[in-house]
């Protein structure tokens, strides 16, 4: 083949291989919908644009080899800006941000690979509604699930050797459970330990509520001996107290605390995460038992902030239930007594999105109860609302945000976590 002639032909060939074919779609009415190219392969690159019926554009972006491929921006049929972003290879990169009808931002985020990496923030009508970092499109939380899952399989494992009696078993194993819900509100827990004194007026307790067939921190004596009587009143007067002879059970009662008649100050529940607790006891007498409360021991007391439960961060679902209360108490030496007029919202954040697809609206839940407590069950400064509702599934989320706070300065001051409900088994 002469080299004219093969040259003209690798040229053709260059040609066919570089072509690319002009697509329009149209509305039924005629008006132009798509527009956008089409490489030999079929695939859309180059230039994409999108038509609202107003023939205003809905989305104007780049693609190569089928996906979206740099600037990437959508529209309101107003024409205002609705999202802006950048693809590269079909994967969200850099900043991303979605504003509303009225052109108030509504989310800005940033991606890396088509993943949340960055801080996300959600706003509704102008306020934040959630704040959060991520990493490698998951949440940066206070503990990794990794260390949750081993610390609390740790905490809950029982010893090699099995104590003789079984009462010292149960004791035992409430004393872990106890230090696994420390340990998940982030209050001591490591040095916890039972004190035999304390096992004794707790035992001596339950049998006084034994004889008088009832619940009550300050009963009269019923008939018994003068040191029998007042070793019971010591247990059931410092004492959380159960109608169960279960003390694991007992336990599980006392983070409930979501009944009618403990709801409004969750005084047993507060007790059992009292960051100054470092001793405790549990005794039990047929169908009562008691765990003493009121140890004010412990010197290894963090500087906390505030005390949540659920906890921030990955909470498991084994350690809470969906009908339960929620609970915030604020340190006093930080925070001002808080006024029945704070704000409080709970919003329940969606599943992931597809990757490379932005997060979706995260959705506010009603509350069935809000009462700010005030008296002193360990931290006097107590929240304490109800999301009505809740779903309670591993991997649900939920953003807490407490506003009209004030800190001991007089600075006003807002409380925002995510609370990540996982499966512990």
């Amino acid at each position: 083949m002469k080299p004219v002639r093969l040259a003209l032909v690798l040229l053709f060939a260059l040609v066919i291989l570089t072509t690319s074919q002009a697509v329009e779609e149209k509305y039924p009415g005629g008006k132009i919908k798509l527009k956008y190219e089409v490489d030999n392969q079929g695939r859309k690159s180059g230039p994409y644009l999108e038509y609202h019926e107003n023939g205003k554009v809905k989305v104007k972006a780049a693609c190569k080899d089928g996906n979206w491929d740099g600037a990437y921006a959508t529209f309101h049929p107003s024409g205002k800006p609705h999202v802006t972003a950048t693809y590269k290879d079909g994967k969200l990169t850099g900043a991303y941000t979605e504003r509303t009808e009225l052109g108030v931002t509504r989310l800005t985020a940033t991606y890396k690979d088509g993943q949340l990496d960055g801080l996300l923030k959600v706003a509704d009508k102008g306020v934040l509604t959630c704040v959060q970092e991520c990493k490698d499109g998951e949440p940066v939380l206070p503990r990794t699930l990794a260390e949750v899952h081993t610390t609390i399989a740790a905490i809950e494992a029982p010893p090699r050797a099995q104590p003789a009696d079984t009462l010292t078993a149960e004791r035992q194993a409430a004393l872990r459970h106890l230090m696994a819900y420390r340990y998940l509100v982030g209050v001591p827990y490591a040095n916890l330990e039972l004190d035999e004194e304390m096992n004794k007026c707790t035992t001596a307790g339950a049998r006084l509520l034994e004889k008088i067939g009832k619940l009550d921190h300050t009963p009269a004596n019923p008939g018994l001996p003068e040191a029998e009587y007042k070793l019971g009143y010591s247990g059931t007067s410092r004492s959380n107290l159960a109608s169960t002879g279960d003390l694991l059970k007992a336990l599980e009662l006392y983070m409930s605390d979501s009944d009618p008649g403990n709801i409004d100050r969750l005084g047993h529940r507060r007790w059992c995460i009292n960051p100054t607790m470092q001793k405790t006891g549990f005794g039990k007498s047929g169908s009562f038992s008691a765990m003493f409360s009121f140890d004010t021991s412990q010197k290894e007391i963090p500087d906390y902030d505030h005390i949540s439960y659920p906890a921030a961060g990955f909470m498991p679902i084994q350690y809470f239930n969906a009908d339960y209360a929620w609970n915030v108490s604020l340190n006093p030496k930080k925070y001002k007594e808080p006024s029945d007029k704070i704000g409080i919202k709970v919003l329940s954040q969606p599943d992931a999105a597809a990757k490379g697809k932005p997060p979706l609206k995260p959705v506010p839940l009603n509350l069935n109860y809000k009462k700010v407590s005030q008296t002193g069950f360990g931290i006097p400064f107590c929240i304490i609302f109800r999301p009505d509702k809740l779903a309670l599934a591993d991997g649900k989320r939920y953003w807490v945000e407490i506003t009209g706070l004030e800190k001991k300065d007089g600075a006003a001051a807002t409380l925002r976590y995510m609370v990540f409900f996982v499966n512990q088994d």
